[in-house]
Order: structure tokens, then sequence, then C-alpha cells
């Protein structure tokens, strides 16, 4: 592939993925306020994160995003904005991640797969955006929550936390299996 289409491939990623996770967030928390706001900051964080702040592998600006993610919706919506944000975003990420294998190997890496997956992505979040809610409403009812006998606040947290160090194991492997892949 010529540096100009990896470069375009950037460029599409770089807005369609802060798309995805943005929706994937406004739905989850039912946001209807500030959401342009929240998108095109959003994008512009992710743009400059990707392509000006190098770091190793691509592990250390997701590491960051998130908390710039996560920052900026304490900063927009206030008390809205809660430490379980962070589970939703791992879960948004997850599913990102699940739908981007699944395009490359099926169409290989191209910029159609880019294109493709994050269009996937996007869809499947508008057409399920009545459930997602379902996400909010749990972490809700459940995160602080000692007395409720059927299951306990540490349990979700700790499937919280497994999920968070399974998605990024899974991510480490991935990256370092494309790395491997991208120097043959």
């Amino acid at each position: 592939m010529s540096s100009g289409i990896l470069q375009l491939g950037n460029i599409l990623g770089c807005i369609l993925q802060p798309i995805y996770l943005c929706l994937f967030i406004i739905f989850t928390k039912k946001l209807s306020k500030k959401r342009m706001i929240f998108i095109i900051l959003t994008i512009m964080q992710y743009f400059i994160i990707q392509n000006i702040a190098k770091f190793d592998l691509n592990i250390n600006a997701d590491l960051l995003f998130i908390i710039l993610f996560y920052l900026n919706i304490k900063v927009l919506y206030g008390k809205k904005g809660r430490i379980t944000d962070l589970i939703t975003y791992i879960i948004s990420f997850l599913l990102m991640g699940i739908v981007n294998m699944i395009c490359i190997l099926l169409f290989g890496i191209k910029i159609i797969t880019i294109i493709i997956a994050n269009i996937v992505l996007i869809l499947f979040i508008i057409f399920i955006k009545e459930k997602l809610n379902n996400i909010e409403k749990f972490y809700n009812k459940f995160w602080n929550k000692h007395d409720f006998k059927f299951i306990k606040s540490v349990t979700i947290r700790g499937f919280s936390a497994t999920l968070t160090i399974i998605t990024f194991v899974i991510l480490h492997f991935w990256i370092t299996y494309g790395v491997f892949i991208g120097r043959r």
C-alpha cells in the first residue's frame, strides 16, 4: 500500500472511530445536549493523539485517549460522568476490536476494510441505540449496592476489571500480530 492510501485510511479512522465511540456513550447515557461539541472535541483529540503524539505500538496512545475521553464526559456533562463510563468505553472498544478483526480477516488490510468496519459499527450502534441504556442502568443499579443479595457490587467491579484487563491484553496481542504481519 502506498503511503497516501495509508494516510487516507488513518484520517478516515481518526474520524469514524471517535464518532462510533461517542455515539456509543451518547446512546448509553442518553445524552441529549452538547453532542456535537463532544463528538468534535473527541475527533480532534483522537486525531492529535494518533498522528502527533507518537507512542510505542499505539497502546499508550489508546490509554491517553481513554483518559481524555473520560475527561470530556466529566467536563461537558458534569455529574452525569461516572467512573463506570470507563467500563462502558471498554465495552465499546472491545466491540470495535471484534468487528475490526472480523473485517480484516474477511477483507484483508485495505482501506475499504477500515470504511466497512467503522460504518458497520456506527450503523449497529444506531440500530440498537434504545438497548444501550441498559448498560448504564445496570451499572447505576449494581455499582455501589451492598445489600442486594443476587449480585454484589464487588462482583460487578471484579467483572469490570477483568473485562478491562482482557481487552488490553487482546489489544496488545492484536497490535503485536499486526506489527509482525506488517513487517513481512
